[in-house]
């Protein structure tokens, strides 16, 4: 639609034509800017080591790695996966008194962005999953739990 109105399609009014034709344009020139950001994304995981051993953790991309790489400087200082999650505010709401532990709902305290991206992520991978893999092992499983900071503190660590 957006070609046939730039083209001058005579079944589309001149008005709407006009109208539309500059939005058209800045929408292109907006994807134009993205995809060469997507391009200089890349290019700076393809220099950092972490981010590429991120990216081998199914549903991370460029982008998550590259975000995970930025936020989280020194992985050290999460002792595992539960303190990681616990950053991204996927820790339960605590009300506790008297000795006696109650807990809420996720906190969602955390980092939004990544939790966002790794969301989608995850995501992706069960929607394009193959027929034959069960999703909750493929992605939520125990041995794919610590993945992600293990995948920050390289393979010697695993």
């Amino acid at each position: 639609m957006a070609a046939a109105i730039l083209e001058g399609d005579s079944s589309i009014p001149l008005c709407v034509r006009d109208a539309l034709a500059p939005i058209i344009r800045e929408l292109q020139a907006l994807n134009d800017e993205i995809a060469v950001s997507d391009r200089a994304i890349i290019e700076l995981v393809k220099t950092d080591a972490n981010a590429r051993r991120l990216m081998s953790v199914p549903g991370i991309g460029p982008v998550t790695a590259s975000a995970i790489a930025a936020s989280v400087q020194d992985v050290e200082a999460f002792s595992g996966p539960r303190e990681f999650a616990a950053f991204l505010g996927l820790a339960p709401r605590q009300n506790s008194s008297g000795g006696k532990e109650r807990l809420g709902r996720v906190s969602k305290m955390g980092n939004r962005y990544l939790r966002k991206l790794l969301v989608v992520g995850a995501h992706a991978v069960l929607f394009h999953r193959k027929a034959h893999q069960d999703g909750a092992e493929s992605v939520g499983g125990e041995a794919h739990g610590n993945q992600t900071i293990q995948a920050c503190r390289g393979s010697d660590r695993q």
